[in-house]
């Protein structure tokens, strides 16, 4: 892979899928030979689902094209089939049956399929979202992989995600929050010296009174140090941190600032 002579790990994903803890390592497969349990036959998926799940990226448009013309509504697309891919694949990821390669190619996949829908769901939902997040790795910090990949696992997820980039000040954080009415606030840092930082953006939400919760994560950022500086959610990976995000949307709806909630 680091060489790119296998592209997004893609032969190593296919040769492993069917791997899991309790069954030892799953024996490559050989060529022209049938892929290992848990990869799709004949390398294409079978499923809207199991695209996502095996990260089928040149099948899922086309199955998505083919779902539609037959009248599946997209929040049916979406809600019965992508969703509970990326959530097997986070299960997967959490029993370490999937690792980093597998989980960017199925949240690759499912972003794809995402943004195809995205424009009928608005048009069916009014633009509702699961929430709105604002997004950033904290000022002196230009570590942004993690906060990518979060971001990404957020968009698939059905949240509305503002994504501020990197080394962002404290009180840009905030005032975003505060202009585009934000349910969530996260935090990134890849460094203690760095990490420290986070704090400014949670004494400063309290002091403009902004009603969005504040979760963190980072390499070397820990629970513990979370709720030192007074954060409301601290997340050890991005399938976390969709969990995490959900809980404390519904903890910030319904307040209208940080004193009536």
């Amino acid at each position: 892979m680091l060489l790119d002579r296998d592209p997004q790990a893609g032969r190593f994903i296919a040769a492993h899928a069917g791997w899991k803890p309790s069954g030892g390592t799953a024996a490559a497969t050989p060529a022209g030979g049938t892929a290992p349990t848990g990869a799709p036959s004949g390398g294409k998926a079978a499923s809207l689902r199991q695209a996502v799940v095996c990260g089928d990226k040149a099948a899922l448009p086309g199955m998505i094209e083919a779902a539609l013309e037959s009248g599946r509504p997209a929040s049916d697309i979406l809600n019965g089939d992508l969703i509970p891919g990326i959530l097997e694949v986070g299960e997967k990821y959490e029993r370490k049956e999937y690792f980093l390669p597998q989980l960017l190619l199925s949240a690759e996949t499912m972003r794809i399929g995402f943004e195809r829908l995205k424009p009928l769901l608005s048009d069916a939902d009014g633009g509702m979202s699961a929430g709105r997040i604002v997004m950033a790795t904290v000022e002196g910090d230009i570590h942004d992989i993690g906060k990518n990949i979060v971001c990404l696992m957020l968009a698939n997820n059905g949240f509305d995600v503002v994504d501020l980039g990197k080394d962002v000040p404290a009180e840009r954080i905030v005032d975003e929050a505060l202009s585009r009415n934000a349910d969530v606030i996260g935090l990134s840092a890849l460094m203690t010296t760095t990490m420290v930082r986070m704090s400014d953006t949670v004494r400063l939400r309290d002091e403009k009174g902004c009603r969005a919760r504040i979760m963190v994560g980072g390499a070397v950022v820990t629970e513990a140090f979370a709720t030192s500086i007074g954060a409301d959610g601290y997340s050890l990976d991005a399938v976390g941190a969709v969990r995490e995000a959900a809980r404390l949307v519904d903890s910030a709806r319904g307040c209208q600032s940080l004193e009536n909630c």
